[in-house]
């Protein structure tokens, strides 16, 4: 860095910096959606009970299962629709940060930084003592048959201690903020988390980690800006991004999934590559669907513990211990729904689906008024982003990964999304507080 930047960025430590914003159209969460919704209610008609055979699963999909599940993707637009209501700044517009909440977003992405290192060093300390070695390691990268689980067995996450890791989004999503600003400090802060990111995900299996960060610095790339008004050609790049989204997917998937299950299956399928990873892509999604439709079937109106709708709450160290493991017919639920993808469906494809699942567990009527909640989260995110909140931004960029996984999982349950859900209100306070501060004395 040149000593001229490096006295711009002193300065704008102590005087601030005007941030530019650009929302274009799919970063309004009810387009994303309103076309998950759209795909779950035309599940029920794109794919006959034969499609359903390429995966090895019978098709449980109906038109009234269909239907049920589309109130509760009502409700859930319907709550992002209430939230829009508020009036909000065009797509287009420049806020003034000040001094104090620069220094507390450095401050705050430095300490997430940390704490994310620190799950990820309790995680290697914790799979020495299960077993992992450097022999697992290498049948990995030797693209050994079978490696992948096989690390993962011996590498089992410890509650409370590996939980840190989830503090990653929230240090790469402060860190690279104030990059796209200019400030260069620590950047070493994003790649080291994105180096341990791409490891998890190609070591474990566990894509998600790598796209829980990749995505909050997509989303920034397009927000933020350190210029008032970028070139025509970088607006319509921005503007257009989401028609590379699906190729991106694709080859994302591509690379895990060559170790992960292609190792296996080239020996026993005549499909090549290309199809046998569009294959089972679809089948991540189609398979969600119809397991929440099994899932439905079996435990709609049965006395049953809502596990899969509170994932956290019964996966809480703590609250476990009072709550018990959750059961159905006198099983633990997650042992029941093994067999029961074992027996019923396909266990490789073990997704258990999300508004079909929530109304199994709570009922038509709370299932939409929980949806209805989180919809009305998820839009006052955006609303008060566009007003030029850090911290909501914030947690609209860590959120916004449940609305791309709203076909799969429901993200915001997860025992992996609520120790970042406490860290976004915590830091989020810090945020907020010197953004009031940096106000008041300006």
């Amino acid at each position: 860095m040149s000593l001229a930047s490096l006295e711009s960025n002193s300065l704008s430590h102590e005087t601030g910096v005007e941030a530019h914003y650009f929302f274009p159209w799919w970063i309004n969460p009810l387009w994303g959606s309103s076309v998950f919704v759209a795909l779950l209610v035309a599940a029920g008609s794109l794919f006959d009970a034969e499609s359903y055979v390429l995966w090895g699963v019978p098709k449980y999909v109906t038109v009234d299962l269909t239907l049920t599940a589309a109130i509760s993707g009502a409700g859930f637009l319907l709550g992002i629709t209430l939230a829009l209501l508020r009036r909000t700044p065009g797509r287009w517009q420049s806020v003034r940060i000040g001094p104090h909440t620069i220094r507390a977003c450095s401050k705050l992405a430095t300490s997430a930084f940390w704490l994310s290192l620190g799950g990820y060093g309790f995680w290697a300390v914790f799979a020495l003592a299960q077993g992992a070695s450097v022999d697992h390691v290498s049948a990995i990268l030797d693209f050994r048959e079978g490696s992948v689980g096989a690390l993962k067995r011996v590498s089992a996450p410890v509650a409370g201690f590996t939980t840190l890791t989830q503090f990653a989004a929230i240090a790469v999503s402060l860190r690279y903020f104030l990059m796209r600003l200019g400030f260069r400090e620590n950047r070493y802060e994003v790649y080291l988390i994105l180096t341990f990111s791409v490891a998890r995900a190609f070591f474990l299996g566990e894509r998600l980690a790598l796209i829980e960060v990749a995505v909050p610095m997509i989303l920034l790339t397009v927000i933020v800006s350190g210029v008032r008004r970028e070139g025509p050609r970088n607006v319509l790049v921005r503007t257009l991004l989401p028609v590379l989204g699906v190729p991106a997917l694709w080859s994302l998937f591509a690379v895990f999934e060559y170790s992960r299950s292609w190792l296996y299956y080239r020996a026993a399928t005549d499909k090549t590559f290309v199809e046998y990873i569009t294959d089972r892509l679809v089948g991540y999604y189609a398979t969600a669907i119809n397991n929440s439709s099994l899932y439905h079937l079996s435990v709609s109106g049965r006395p049953h513990d809502p596990v899969f709708s509170f994932t956290a709450l019964w996966d809480s160290p703590v609250i476990s211990q009072l709550l018990g493991h959750g059961t159905f017919a006198g099983i633990e639920i997650r042992q029941w729904w093994a067999s029961a993808l074992e027996l019923n469906a396909n266990p490789e494809f073990n997704n258990a689906g999300t508004f079909l699942v929530v109304d199994a567990d709570l009922g038509t009527a709370f299932a939409f008024l929980f949806w209805l909640g989180f919809g009305a989260f998820i839009g006052l995110s955006y609303v008060n982003m566009k007003r030029g909140h850090i911290e909501w931004m914030l947690t609209y960029l860590v959120s916004f990964i449940g609305i791309l996984e709203l076909l799969r999982i429901i993200y915001w349950v997860q025992g992996r999304f609520v120790p970042t859900l406490i860290g976004l209100i915590v830091f989020g306070f810090a945020i907020a507080r010197a953004r009031r501060f940096d106000q008041r004395v300006g």
